[in-house]
């Protein structure tokens, strides 16, 4: 368990971090770490958390060990995030396979046409 020092000692050191970097890609990835740690944080004081800070804490590994036993709607509600929100999670973790275009199937609605006879 991360005490309470040890979390203020590495917020601090992201907000550098965060200060001193340039590159966008490395500022998303330390405000990703941030989040989680504010996180955290609340959890320790007993705050209630958003639906996006219990996401945070929620780990790749734990869902795939759930998900063994349990369906996705008990997870996310166990959780207490709305399907959206766990889909678009479970999409930034890698675990949604992308659908091709060759497995979405189009059905061609015929349309009048004065030329042509529509019995």
């Amino acid at each position: 368990m991360i005490t309470k020092k040890n979390l203020r000692m590495l917020q601090r050191q992201l907000l550098h971090q965060l200060e001193l970097t340039t590159t966008s890609a490395k500022k998303k990835a330390l405000l990703a770490k941030l989040e989680y740690y504010e996180a955290v944080g609340d959890r320790r004081k007993g705050r209630k958390l958003s639906a996006d800070q219990k996401l945070h804490l929620f780990t790749k590994e734990e869902y795939l060990k759930r998900r063994q036993n349990e369906k996705d709607a008990a997870i996310y509600q166990s959780i207490g995030v709305s399907r959206r929100l766990f889909y678009l999670w479970k999409k930034r973790q890698g675990l949604v396979k992308e659908r091709s275009d060759s497995n979405i199937k189009v059905e061609r609605r015929q349309t009048f046409s004065p030329n042509r006879e529509n019995f």
